[in-house]
C-alpha cells in the first residue's frame, strides 16, 4: 500500500525549545536555597507523594473549601494556556512546512475551494441520458457549430514582473508577499474509449471501410480493451494532488445511431418537457461515457466531445492559418471524425474548452501512486518539468514502413522531423512514457506552426491509416517545442536584441561586446576557441527560494536541469553525472569573414540566422559562452540593458497571431521567418499585469525579452515510476507485487499488451488491485455514481505467491 498521507520528520518539534521550556510546569516553590533540596534532581527532598498530599489537604480540605474558587480557576487557566500551547503549535508547524503536500480528504490550506468549479446539469443543453444505457449520452448536432475556443490567450501564470525580471538577471528573486503569486492550479486531461459498445464497432468499421483498411486487423484489439482503468487512474490524480486540481476533462468519441436504434431519440413533445431549445439541431449523435461517471453530478469534471475539439486553426478574426486556406473545415471534420487513433485526439488538445494553462495529459493506464505536488509537474518560476531518456534518442526521419505502423515510432519521427524543418536538425531526447506537464500555450503554438501536417495527420483516423506522412506525437513535440523555442529566444535576445539595437546592425561596439564575451583580444582574433561550461548554482536552493515565496516543493521529482542554465546537453553524463561540458566555437565558420576586422555593417537577423539555424553548434556554444559571462546564476549577459529602448515604427497593419504577448515567428520552416525587430515587436507588448506600457510608444526591451521567455521557460528531472506490459496474469501479479515492495514509486503505467483472445483474469485482478489502492469516499471524487462497484467478482484473489505458499502447505499437511 501506497500512504496518501506523509509523516512529519521525526525530529521536528513545532515548538522551539525556548517555548517548550516556558510551557512545560516547573517546581512550585522557589528553590532558589539548596535547603531541604535533592541538588541532583532539584525536588524537594521529602517524597513526592507527602508534598503532593499537603497540596491536596491545603486545597480541598474541609477548613479550606473557601479555596475550591481558586481551585477552579487555576483548572481553567491551564486549560486556555494548553490551547494556547496548542495553536501556537500549529502555527508555527503551519509556516515552517507550509508547501507539505496533505492529501486524502484534507484541503490544501489556503485554497480550500473543492466543489466551487462545480458542473451542474442542465437538460436544456440538450445532451441527455438514455433509458436502460448508462455507457452513452444523447448529444444534439447544432448549425451553426459553437465557435472554438480562441488560441494564444495571454500567459497568465507568471510571476510578478519584478520578481521574474530579478531571477532572469540575477538569478535570485525578491521576496514579496507570497499572496501576490499563489502556486496556481493544474487540469488534469483524460481520453475514454470503450470498445464493447455497438455503437463503436458500427462506426469503426464504417471508418475502417472508408480508409478501405481490413477489417480483421489483428493484434489492435488491445488498443481499445476496457479493463476498467480510468476510473483507478482519474482516482489516483484525485487523490494524489487533491485541489491542486482546479478541473478534470474527460474526452470521449461520439458516433452516429444506427437506424435500427433511433427509437432513443425524444420526441419534440419530451425535448420540450425537458427544455431543449431544438431551433438550432439538425441531427442526434451518441456519446460514450464510464458506467461509473455520474453525468448530471459530475463535480468537476469536464466531458468533451471528440467532435467539440477538432477545429482548424483560426486567428481572432476568423481567418485560418494560410498553410490551409484552401482547407474545406466541414469536408476536413467529416474526413477525421469519428477518430480511433488516439495520437490525433491528443492533438486536439489546445481546442479543450476552459482548460487550464498548466495541466497533465494523463492515459488511463497511468497511475499516481502517493501524493505528488504541483512542482513535480509544474514549477511557476522554472516551468514544467520534462522527463527525457537522453539514453534514447529519436532520429528526424520517417521511412515509408512507419506509415502504417501501429505503434508510436512513427509519430516520435515525424514531430522530430517537423522540428527539424524549424529548428536545427538534430536527434531529440524520448519522452518518458508517463504523464506529462503541458502548458495551453506550447499545444497551442505547435498547432499553429505546424498548422498543414497536423491537419493532414488529424484524417489519419487509425495509427495503420495510410493518410498523410504518419501521426504525429504531441507530447514529444511540445516538450521540444519548448526547449527550442527557449534556445531561439535566448539567441535573438543576446544578437538581434541586445547587439544589433534599434537598427538591427553589428557595429563596431556590437562586435567589441561579442569580442569580450569570447575572450579574444583585438587583433588576435584566432579559431577554434574553447570553452569550458563553469558550474551553476540555480538548482542548489531551490527548495529554499520555493518557501520563501509560497511555492510547493517537488515530493517526488529531483531537477537535474533549468532552462535558466542554457540549452539542454544532450548527454546522459553532463546531465546524471556532473560531467563538464566542453564546446569549440569556430571564429572562420560561425561568424561573417573578417567579422572583427571588417569596417562593414553586418545585419544581426543574418547572424542570429546563422548561428541559431544555419550552423546549430556554433549558437549551442556561443550560449555557454554567454552563461559563462552570466556567473554561477541569472542570465544578465543575454539581456539589453535596463533602459534600452525601442521604437517600432508607427501605423503597421496588425498581421496575423499578432497577440499582446511577445513572440517570435510561428513559421513552420525557420527560412520563412522574418526574425527582425521591426516584425516582431510590437507597442505595448512589454505591459505586465499591473505595470503599464510606456506613453511614448517606446518598448521597454529588457522586459519584452523576459516576458517572450518566460513563455518557454523548462526543467528536465525524474520521477521514481514504473512502466509494465501486460501479457498474461502471472505478469500482472508480478509486477503489482514489486510495486508494493517498491514504495518509493510515484508513477506507473501498466500497459495492456495482452492478445485479442485474451480472458478476463487480468481485468479481474486489474480491478481487484484498484479497488484496493484508490476506491473510498473523497471530497475530491465527486463524480462518481454512489456506491458503484468495482468488480462483479467480489471475491478475494489470491497473488500467485499467495497461491504457491497455499499448495506448500497443502503438500505439508498431506
Amino acid at each position: 500500500m501506497w500512504p496518501w498521507s506523509h509523516e512529519r520528520s521525526v525530529s521536528y518539534s513545532p515548538i522551539g525549545q525556548t517555548c517548550a521550556d516556558d510551557a512545560l510546569p516547573g517546581p512550585i516553590h522557589d528553590y532558589r536555597s539548596s535547603d531541604g533540596v535533592d541538588l541532583e534532581s532539584g525536588f524537594p527532598k521529602e517524597s513526592v507523594l507527602s508534598t503532593w498530599r499537603s497540596y491536596v489537604e491545603h486545597y480541598i480540605g474541609r477548613a479550606r473549601r473557601q479555596r475550591r474558587p481558586l481551585l477552579v480557576m487555576s483548572a481553567l487557566g491551564a486549560v486556555l494556556c494548553f490551547c494556547a500551547i496548542i495553536l501556537f503549535s500549529f502555527t508555527i508547524y503551519d509556516r515552517v512546512l507550509p508547501t507539505r503536500a496533505v492529501y486524502g480528504d484534507v484541503g490544501w490550506t489556503g485554497n480550500d475551494n473543492v466543489g466551487a468549479n462545480d458542473a451542474v446539469f442542465n437538460a436544456s443543453e440538450g445532451i441527455l441520458p438514455i433509458s436502460d444505457d448508462p455507457t452513452h449520452l444523447l448529444v444534439p448536432t447544432r448549425e451553426p457549430r459553437r465557435k472554438p475556443v480562441p488560441l494564444l490567450r495571454p500567459y497568465e501564470t507568471r510571476p510578478p514582473l519584478d520578481m521574474l525580471t530579478e531571477f532572469f538577471i540575477t538569478g535570485e528573486i525578491k521576496y514579496t508577499d507570497p499572496s501576490t503569486h499563489t502556486t496556481p492550479q493544474m487540469d488534469l486531461v483524460y481520453m475514454f474509449v470503450n470498445a464493447s459498445s455497438d455503437y463503436f464497432h458500427a462506426a469503426k468499421e464504417a471508418k475502417m471501410t472508408e480508409e478501405g483498411m481490413p477489417l480483421a486487423g489483428k493484434g489492435q484489439t488491445h488498443h481499445y480493451r476496457d479493463n476498467g482503468e480510468l476510473r483507478g487512474a482519474m482516482r489516483s490524480g484525485a487523490l494524489a494532488f487533491g485541489d491542486r486540481v482546479r478541473d478534470i476533462h474527460l474526452i470521449t468519441g461520439l458516433f452516429e445511431i444506427p437506424e435500427e436504434n433511433q427509437q432513443i431519440i425524444p420526441s419534440d413533445d419530451e425535448l420540450a418537457r425537458l427544455g431543449v431549445n431544438t431551433s438550432d439541431i439538425t441531427g442526434w449523435k451518441v456519446c460514450q461515457i464510464p458506467e461509473w461517471f455520474d453525468y448530471e453530478n459530475r463535480a468537476n469534471v469536464k466531458h468533451h466531445t471528440h467532435s467539440d475539439i477538432y477545429y482548424l486553426p483560426r486567428d481572432d478574426d476568423g481567418r485560418i492559418h494560410p498553410s490551409i486556406a484552401d482547407e474545406d473545415e466541414d469536408k476536413w471534420r467529416n474526413l477525421s471524425l469519428p477518430t480511433f487513433n488516439s495520437f490525433e485526439i491528443e492533438n486536439r488538445v489546445g481546442w479543450v474548452e476552459g482548460l487550464a494553462e498548466n495541466f497533465i495529459f494523463s492515459n488511463d493506464d497511468m497511475f499516481f501512486l502517493g501524493g505528488l505536488s504541483t512542482a513535480d509537474f509544474h514549477h511557476p518560476l522554472l516551468g514544467p518539468v520534462l522527463r527525457l531518456e537522453p539514453e534514447m534518442m529519436i532520429k528526424d526521419e520517417v521511412p515509408s514502413n512507419l506509415l502504417t505502423s501501429g505503434g508510436e515510432m512513427g509519430g516520435l519521427q515525424h514531430a522530430g522531423l517537423l522540428l527539424s524543418a524549424r529548428f536545427p536538425r538534430r536527434k531529440r531526447e524520448y519522452l518518458h512514457h508517463m504523464p506529462k506537464a503541458f502548458t495551453k500555450t506550447m499545444a497551442q503554438e505547435s498547432s499553429i506552426m505546424f498548422a498543414q501536417s497536423m491537419t493532414l495527420a488529424g484524417t489519419r483516423t487509425f495509427r495503420q491509416s495510410k493518410r498523410g506522412r504518419a501521426d504525429i506525437s504531441l507530447a514529444f513535440l511540445t516538450a521540444h517545442l519548448q526547449i527550442e523555442r527557449w534556445r531561439e529566444g535566448l539567441l535573438w535576445t543576446y544578437i538581434v536584441a541586445k547587439l544589433g539595437g534599434q537598427d538591427g546592425v553589428l557595429r563596431a561596439n556590437a562586435r567589441d561586446q561579442l569580442r569580450n564575451v569570447l575572450h579574444v583580444q583585438k587583433g588576435e582574433e584566432g579559431d577554434g576557441l574553447v570553452f569550458e561550461k563553469i558550474k551553476r548554482s540555480t538548482l542548489q536552493d531551490v527548495e529554499e527560494m520555493s518557501y520563501r515565496a509560497g511555492w510547493e516543493q517537488a515530493l517526488h521529482t529531483q531537477y537535474h536541469f533549468s532552462s535558466f542554465d542554457g540549452h539542454l546537453p544532450s548527454s546522459k553524463k553532463i546531465l546524471h553525472n556532473d560531467d563538464t561540458k566542453h564546446c569549440i566555437f569556430s571564429i572562420s565558420q560561425c561568424l561573417p569573414k573578417d567579422f572583427f576586422s571588417n569596417d562593414e555593417d553586418v545585419s544581426a537577423v543574418d547572424v542570429f540566422r546563422t548561428l541559431t539555424f544555419d550552423l546549430g553548434g556554433c549558437g549551442d556554444c556561443l550560449i555557454d559562452a554567454l552563461i559563462n559571462e552570466s556567473g554561477e546564476r541569472g542570465l544578465s549577459a543575454f539581456f539589453p540593458s535596463a533602459d534600452a529602448l525601442y521604437f517600432p515604427p508607427k501605423d503597421q497593419p496588425k498581421r496575423m497571431w499578432e497577440r499582446s504577448e511577445p513572440m517570435l515567428p510561428l513559421t513552420p520552416t525557420w527560412e520563412e521567418a522574418n526574425f527582425s525587430l521591426a516584425y516582431n515587436v510590437r507597442t505595448g507588448q512589454d505591459g505586465w499585469k499591473g505595470v503599464r506600457p510606456r506613453t511614448d510608444g517606446a518598448v521597454r526591451m529588457r522586459e519584452w525579452c523576459v516576458k517572450m521567455l518566460s513563455r518557454y521557460t523548462y526543467a528536465y528531472g525524474r520521477t521514481p515510476s514504473r512502466f509494465y506490459m501486460v501479457h498474461n496474469e502471472a505478469e500482472f501479479t508480478r509486477y503489482v507485487n514489486e510495486l508494493t515492495r517498491n514504495t518509493d514509486v510515484a508513477m506507473v503505467c501498466i500497459n495492456d499488451d495482452q492478445p485479442d483472445n485474451a480472458t478476463g483474469a487480468v481485468r479481474k485482478r486489474f480491478r481487484k488491485w484498484m479497488e484496493t489502492l484508490f476506491s473510498g469516499d473523497s471530497r475530491f471524487v465527486r463524480y462518481e455514481k454512489a456506491h458503484f462497484r468495482w468488480s462483479d467478482d467480489d471475491s478475494l484473489l489470491l497473488d500467485r505467491e499467495d497461491e504457491q505458499d497455499n499448495e506448500k502447505e497443502k503438500e505439508k499437511k498431506a
